[in-house]
């Protein structure tokens, strides 16, 4: 960065720097070089904050995935002169090909699922999920909404909080902290690793984390009689750690994926549904995980780099995602259909959208929980569908929102 920033001259800001930092105490010094100029990725938090959100809402990965991976649709910054003097309210309404999320005000900063009535200005530009940034074409305020068939619940979920870490690397202090920071005072989370001399470790994570119950337990992660031992239908959450810092890529991963294949036969003797998130270290392993049928994969090397393209394409985009992977402000929530619309009926997306207003969140997608096993349906995840074509949604499937809660 020393180098890079020395040989630009000092009249020529028309650049960006993005550079991944591994240990934060690097950070300040990094930002102090590069200045406006730079963005970081501190990728052990961004993994870490990225396993523990997806750890609590299964099929989570796949919506990030599909934001990232440049096949389907992104995030993109778009200038619509029309909108101008407009209310962010009437915005979502305009654009029936992709989801506004939110704004770039004038002066660059961010604002995600800002209020309603926020006047979009001259300069502003608007956030959206998108096929392409030509893709994304003002059609109007849609008003026909179908207000006959929003159901007005407000239930939030109930966040459980029974949750069972196996294994262990360098971000697991970093996920335990961030899932301290979602959890309520009758937290317990319960660690099973085959590390020695872990009660030091233990003792500062109850410590930072007062209103969360740590406990660990030394034994084989990948041992079946371990896991029928403790008991994993006890447990609300399961997170599997690589052991990336104690075993080659190939050997880390076929401990992750024996743990994962006794666990899906746990699973079945006892008719149980288990919702487990995997840290896989190669993504051709990821092809071979399928046989588990575990719910979201999340392979830390891809995820980032997937991460550095995007910004790379758009240095503001790291303010969005600062925004979606912290535990504070607004994040992506894949929650109870029931809640936005009348089940079974069918209606379209400008429906759900409104539904969604009333609870101040923006609707982006939906997940059809039939097609929850099948890969060339993605999982059942529809992210930015087509508002004006109809949808029927069921009891068991799930509107992906962003929102604060």
């Amino acid at each position: 960065i020393l180098a890079i920033t020395k040989n630009v001259k000092t009249d020529d800001n028309d650049y960006h720097i993005i550079a991944e930092i591994e240990n934060k105490k690097n950070l300040e010094v990094a930002q102090m070089i590069g200045g406006a100029n730079i963005e970081l990725i501190l990728s052990d938090e961004f993994i870490s904050r990225i396993m523990v959100q997806t750890s609590r809402q299964a099929g989570l990965s796949i919506v990030y995935t599909d934001l990232l991976d440049f096949k389907g649709d992104e995030i993109y910054f778009s200038d619509e002169p029309k909108l101008v003097g407009k209310t962010f309210r009437e915005a979502l309404f305009s654009f029936n090909n992709c989801a506004v999320i939110g704004v770039q005000d004038a002066k660059k900063a961010v604002l995600l699922n800002p209020p309603v009535d926020y006047v979009i200005e001259e300069g502003d530009k608007v956030i959206a999920i998108s096929q392409d940034d030509d893709k994304i074409h003002f059609n109007g305020e849609y008003t026909d909404v179908a207000t006959d068939l929003i159901n007005h619940n407000n239930d939030s979920n109930h966040q459980h909080d029974n949750i069972l870490i196996l294994g262990w690397n360098r971000r697991a202090k970093i996920i335990i902290r961030e899932l301290a920071s979602y959890t309520n005072a009758s937290a317990n989370i319960t660690i099973i690793a085959e590390l020695k001399n872990m009660s030091k470790t233990i003792q500062q994570l109850n410590e930072e984390s007062p209103n969360t119950h740590i406990k660990y337990i030394k034994a084989n992660t990948a041992d079946r009689q371990v896991l029928e031992k403790i008991d994993v239908n006890n447990f609300d959450h399961l997170i599997i750690l690589s052991y990336q810092d104690h075993y080659s890529v190939q050997q880390a991963d076929a401990k992750t994926l024996i743990t994962l294949l006794h666990l899906r036969k746990i699973a079945e003797m006892w008719g149980m549904t288990l919702n487990v998130v995997s840290e896989m270290l190669d993504a051709k392993n990821r092809e071979l995980a399928k046989i588990t049928k575990a719910d979201d994969f999340i392979i830390s090397d891809n995820m980032i780099s997937l991460i550095i393209s995007q910004v790379a394409e758009n240095k503001y985009l790291m303010q969005v995602f600062a925004q979606l992977f912290k535990s504070e402000g607004n994040e992506i929530y894949l929650k109870p259909a029931v809640n936005y619309v009348v089940m079974d009926t069918e209606t379209n997306f400008y429906t759900v959208l409104a539904s969604a207003l009333e609870k101040n969140e923006i609707a982006i997608g939906y997940r059809l929980m039939e097609n929850f096993r099948d890969e060339s349906k993605n999982y059942g995840i529809v992210l930015n569908p087509k508002k004006s074509n109809k949808i029927k949604l069921s009891a068991i499937d799930f509107v992906i929102v962003i929102a604060q809660t």
